[in-house]
C-alpha cells in the first residue's frame, strides 16, 4: 500500500521530518534567546553568551550535512534539500561578498589594527611580528596589546607604555606612516574599579574619529569591566558621531570602531555600541568572519568574532582582510576608510 501525504500517518511523518530537519535551528534560536537574559556579572555567563551567540553560523554550516543526513533516514529529498539552502545562507558569507573591494578612493585611509598577544610562545621573534606588521602597508597601525617597540617606515605617535598598568596586554600603541601627518593619543585605562583598559583615538580628519578598541575581557577572572567601558564610549556618540572633544577628535566626527571587543555580535557589548548609530561592517560574515582564537599559544581554531568593524553611517568601509600575525592569538583586519 502507498502512503501519501494526504493520509494522517503521512502527514505524521512530514512533520517528524521537518522537525528533525529545522533541528539545527531551533537549536540556534533557541541559543540566541537564551543568550539575551544571562547575567552579565557572571564570568560563567559570558562564557556562555559568547558560545550560544558564536554557535549561530556555526550550527547553520552543520544544517548542510544534517539535512543530508535526513533525506537519507526520511526517504524525502525537497524538505531537506530546503534546508540545506537555508544552512548555506545562514553560515554566512565571505568577506569579499559582504564589503566593498574596489579600490580605495583618494581620500581614504588604510588602517590596520590587531591584537598581537603580549604573552606569545617561546621563543616568538617580535622583528618577525614588525615586519609583517608594517608589510601589510597601511597609513595607520593600531597595536593592541604590547610587543612591537617600532616598526620599519613607521613612527610610533601614541602609546601608554610608561602608564602603570596591572599587566602589558593592557597596553596600546598608534604608529602612522613616516611620510603622513597623524595625530593620535592612547587614553587612560577606564571601566570598572577592578577591571580597566585604554583607548587608542585617531584623527582622520574627513575619514572620522579611529577608536581602536581593547574592551576588558570579561573571561577568565572579572566581567565587570566591559560594559562600563563600552558604556562610555556609547555615550560620547549620537547617530554615530562624536558629542565631544577627546583626545585628537572633535565632536561632530563620524566615528569608526575598530579592534578587539572581546565579545561577539549580539551580546549587550555590541548592541550598545549600535544603539549609538553605529553600523557593523561585517554583518553577514559569519563563520567567515572569525578572529579568536587563531593560534599564538592557543588552538588554531577559530570560533568566535571578537574583533569587530563598526563606523558611522556616514563613512565607507572597504577592502576588509584578515591577516595572521606571529605569536597573535587574534586575526589582525586592515581596511580602507573614506566619507561616504
Amino acid at each position: 500500500m502507498v502512503r501519501t501525504l494526504a493520509t494522517p500517518e503521512g502527514r505524521s511523518r512530514l512533520g517528524r521530518s521537518g522537525v528533525l530537519c529545522l533541528l539545527p535551528a531551533l537549536l540556534a534560536a533557541a541559543g540566541a534567546a537564551l543568550a539575551q537574559v544571562l547575567p552579565e556579572e557572571s564570568v560563567y555567563a559570558q562564557i556562555a553568551t559568547s558560545s550560544l551567540l558564536s554557535a549561530v553560523p556555526w550550527l547553520m554550516a552543520l544544517w548542510v550535512p544534517w539535512a543530508a543526513l535526513v533525506a537519507v533516514l526520511s526517504g524525502r529529498r525537497w524538505l531537506p534539500l530546503g534546508c540545506a539552502l537555508l544552512g548555506l545562507l545562514g553560515m554566512g558569507r565571505p568577506l569579499g561578498w559582504v564589503v566593498d573591494t574596489g579600490a580605495a578612493p583618494p581620500e581614504a585611509w588604510t588602517l590596520l589594527v590587531a591584537n598581537v598577544n603580549s604573552f606569545p610562545p617561546e621563543g616568538t621573534d617580535t622583528a618577525v611580528l614588525e615586519g609583517q606588521l608594517a608589510a601589510v602597508g597601511a597609513d595607520v597601525v593600531v597595536v593592541i596589546e604590547r610587543r612591537p617597540e617600532a616598526l620599519p617606515g613607521y613612527r610610533r605617535v601614541a602609546d601608554n607604555f610608561d602608564a602603570p598598568m596591572e599587566r602589558i596586554s593592557h597596553a596600546s600603541a598608534v604608529f602612522c606612516r613616516e611620510d603622513l601627518a597623524c595625530e593620535a593619543v592612547v587614553t587612560e585605562e577606564f571601566g570598572s574599579p577592578t577591571m580597566t583598559m585604554p583607548l587608542a583615538l585617531v584623527d582622520l580628519g574627513e575619514a572620522g574619529c579611529l577608536m581602536g578598541l581593547h574592551g576588558p575581557p570579561p573571561v577568565p577572572y572579572d566581567p565587570t569591566g566591559l560594559a562600563p567601558h563600552v558604556g562610555r564610549i556609547a555615550a560620547s556618540l549620537d547617530g554615530g558621531r562624536l558629542t565631544l572633544d577627546w583626545g585628537p577628535c572633535r565632536a561632530g566626527q563620524p566615528a569608526l570602531v575598530v579592534g578587539d571587543l572581546n565579545q561577539v555580535p549580539g551580546s549587550r557589548a555590541w548592541r550598545a555600541l549600535q544603539r549609538a548609530g553605529l553600523v557593523d561592517a561585517l554583518t553577514g560574515v559569519g563563520v567567515f568572519g572569525v578572529t579568536w582564537p587563531a593560534g599564538g599559544g592557543w588552538p588554531d581554531a577559530p570560533f568566535f568574532r571578537l574583533d569587530q568593524v563598526l563606523h558611522a553611517p556616514e563613512l565607507r568601509v572597504g577592502d576588509v582582510v584578515q591577516h595572521r600575525f606571529d605569536g597573535a592569538d587574534h586575526l589582525g583586519r586592515s581596511l580602507w576608510v573614506a566619507p561616504r
